[in-house]
């Protein structure tokens, strides 16, 4: 199995119930040969834009409110990549924007929701309650 591949994590945590990510890091790193060469050469720098990452995340204000606003843009690659502003140099524009791409994820995560009681209601034939029942769902 080549390194880092799909078949090798799933081969290397099989087995391996709810854990954290220690707990899958841990199983990963017992198979010799799962990290690829060049994947530990650019270690270092992934770890410090996890770091970064995380301070965006976890830096509030005294109330709890994040610092930071998060939306994604469209690269030239065509792929979508989160992008950061700190909400005190917002304008009117960033907090419609934001509105709308917030907006927008909370219905995908809705809909996330009512596929997973779907999918628990067909294969155990249980009708798990839905927290936010009368939200529409479209």
């Amino acid at each position: 199995m080549r390194p880092m591949s799909r078949e090798r994590f799933l081969h290397d945590v099989d087995g391996q119930g709810w854990g954290r990510v220690e707990t899958y890091l841990q199983c990963l790193d017992a198979d010799d040969g799962y990290w690829s060469d060049e994947f530990l050469a650019n270690a270092v720098e992934a770890a410090k834009l996890a770091h970064v990452r995380r301070q965006i995340k976890n830096i509030k204000t005294d109330d709890g409110v994040p610092i930071f606003g998060s939306t994604t843009e469209t690269g030239e690659d065509g792929q979508e990549y989160p992008i950061y502003k700190q909400e005190a140099l917002f304008d009117e524009g960033d907090y419609a924007h934001l509105v709308e791409y917030h907006g927008s994820r909370a219905k995908y995560h809705l809909n996330m929701a009512y596929g997973y009681q779907e999918r628990a209601r067909a294969r155990f034939g249980v009708q798990i309650p839905m927290p936010l029942e009368g939200m529409a769902q479209s």
